[in-house]
């Protein structure tokens, strides 16, 4: 994946929430971006609310006051009119500094009796902010609360916003209030609701909007919406996840994770040997035949069956506790996949998958440290272990540690070189990695040796697709797909080649629904599939997409994922079309780059 550095304009619009898909999956790009809408203030005239806060303060209503002189307001012009609002606003500006904010108030707020202006707005929403939380800090520092001023202080400023949606002031204020005050989507996206007060139709970009005028030169923004969607994401998925029931993944994901440690794919056979002493080890041996059928939820439900028995013999027991903690770590109950983990590391301390399943929980929690730290020790009870060295050369590889990822799968291979995984990963971590002539040999080699797998083939097909060689890579999806009908991958791929090689739009369409169906408790052909409908400005047909991944997530992690891509979409649509010209003009930029 190339640094941020390295892409243009459009790149960074595109890979905005980027990080929140399985990039090493797919093997390529998901494209999110960001948007904008409208406010609910219709006339050019303060509101009914602005009026009402105006009158409070105590404005004249048909005179103005400017350095304590009454000047007849009815028959001037609107140049007059604009110029006895700039000497108020002057006066304001002076008291302000003066950190005299209750007195510059009253100034600014007759400047917009006078001339409703941005500015002026602004002004009097910045006074608010003073008068609430005190004079030294500022207003983004402090912890906003639910009361009048800060209902205020939101109002003046979507008044000034309503007036010049572009004013980069008022919406650096606006979006950091509403994140202070925990309302994540309105600081992104706005929302049909100003805390107290109606907006009219589409909702208002703060922290995207911003980004877009800057055309994502200020990083601080940038890293703002990224915050910023990572909260609504969290938020969100944190309410569904209380109600969600566990789930298993597609019998193809399972199987590939089994297959990814040799005691559950190549040894397995090993359990079923000797004698059953309790009717809990006939119960565990018939999750292991469950395992090797794939018959993966019996499986599930006869390893805890035979651990709720309780008289399992010493020999299964440990394996026991890791099998239950692999299928909740599965299914996404982490918590409780970790305690099954650490039971059979105290029955077995020399159980290695439970460790590296262990560190693989750390992973998923985004703890890459406590993770590093549990297959330290893994690797100090044993040392020679193909299982390891290919699961630590995952985690290298996803933290960017290409060459130590090398180094890890060739180990692997070398204690056991059937590892198809460990094979493919290899060559796709030395192409990654710049060696592309030996990636080649090495997939090459995996065609030979793994002739019946298909992931050979669609990991090939991708190399070959990056190369430019649409003929072998279409050979090669081709062949993944008649070798494993049920897996999605090959699909998508293929469906990527259509669509940013051929240009065939309906084709690329068509072969993503086919990964859906093929693969429905699956979640990677979601967010490509809803990226398509958004170019077309299928909206509706994407946010319903994104819903069906939102529903198909399993972890509170890839719930928040899925969530915060169907934000980047919304916002990306209301962008569009609140800001035409920008948009015009970073696609011209991009254009000329290309």
């Amino acid at each position: 994946m190339p640094s941020t550095s390295d892409t243009n304009v459009i790149e960074k619009l595109a890979n905005f929430s980027g990080r929140y898909w399985k990039e090493l999956l797919l093997g390529s790009a998901i494209f999110l971006s960001v948007g904008a809408g409208v406010v609910y203030l219709k006339s050019s005239n303060a509101s009914k609310e602005e009026h009402q806060k105006i009158s409070k303060n105590g404005s004249i209503k048909d005179g103005s006051m400017v350095d304590e002189k009454i000047v007849d307001t009815q028959n001037l012009s609107i140049s007059e009119l604009k110029e006895l609002a700039k000497a108020a606003k002057n006066k304001g500006n002076k008291l302000f500094a003066e950190n005299k904010f209750e007195e510059a108030t009253k100034f600014y707020t007759e400047a917009i009796r006078l001339a409703p202006d941005a500015v002026y707005f602004n002004n009097r929403a910045a006074c608010e902010a003073h008068l609430s939380y005190g004079i030294a800090p500022k207003v983004c520092e402090k912890e906003y609360k639910l009361n009048t001023n800060c209902d205020c202080f939101l109002l003046f400023l979507t008044s000034a916003l309503k007036r010049d949606p572009n004013y980069i002031k008022a919406l650096t204020r606006r979006a950091s209030a509403f994140e202070k005050i925990k309302n994540y989507k309105e600081s992104l996206n706005g929302t049909e609701r100003l805390i107290f007060y109606k907006f009219n139709a589409f909702p208002y970009q703060d922290y995207s909007a911003l980004c877009l005028l800057e055309e994502f030169k200020n990083s601080v923004n940038v890293e703002s919406v990224d915050r910023v969607l990572k909260n609504i994401g969290t938020q969100k998925a944190a309410e569904i996840i209380k109600t969600r029931k566990e789930k298993l993944p597609s019998d193809t994901f399972i199987t590939a994770y089994m297959e990814s440690f040799r005691r559950t794919s190549s040894e397995l056979s090993n359990f079923l040997t000797g004698s059953d002493i309790t009717m809990a080890d006939k119960v565990f041996k018939k999750a292991v035949m469950n395992i090797m059928n794939q018959e993966f939820a019996k499986a599930k439900s006869n390893i805890e069956k035979s651990i709720e028995l309780g008289s399992l013999s010493k020999e299964f027991e440990a394996f026991a506790y890791s099998l239950r903690g692999t299928f909740s770590f599965l299914t996404g109950t982490v918590e409780k996949s970790m305690l099954d983990f650490e039971k059979s590391i105290e029955l077995d301390p020399t159980q290695i998958d439970s460790y590296i399943k262990k560190a693989s929980v750390f992973m998923e929690m985004d703890n890459i440290d406590k993770c590093l730290e549990v297959l330290k020790s893994a690797l100090e009870i044993k040392s020679d272990c193909a299982d390891f060295y290919y699961h630590r050369g995952q985690v290298r590889h996803l933290t960017g540690d290409l060459q130590g990822a090398i180094e890890d799968f060739s180990k692997s291979l070398a204690f056991d070189p059937n590892l198809v995984y460990a094979k493919i990963q290899l060559g796709v971590a030395m192409y990654k990695n710049g060696q592309v002539d030996v990636a080649i040999e090495t997939f090459e080699e995996a065609e030979i040796l793994f002739s019946n797998r298909s992931e050979v083939f669609n990991y090939h097909g991708e190399i070959y697709l990056d190369q430019g060689n649409e003929t072998k890579a279409l050979e090669c999806f081709d062949k993944a797909i008649k070798m494993s009908p049920k897996s999605s991958l090959p699909y998508i791929n293929k469906a990527m080649l259509y669509l940013q090689v051929k240009g065939d739009t309906s084709k690329a369409e068509s072969l993503l629904k086919k990964a859906i169906e093929v693969d429905p408790s699956g979640d990677i052909a979601f967010g490509p599939l809803a990226q398509l409908y958004l170019t077309q400005n299928r909206i509706a047909e994407a946010c319903e997409v994104y819903d069906k991944s939102i529903a198909s997530a399993r972890t509170e992690m890839e719930i928040a994922n899925a969530v915060c891509c169907k934000e980047a979409a919304i916002t990306q649509v209301n962008l569009a079309s609140k800001y035409p010209a920008i948009m015009a003009k970073l696609a011209a930029q991009a254009n000329r780059q290309s």
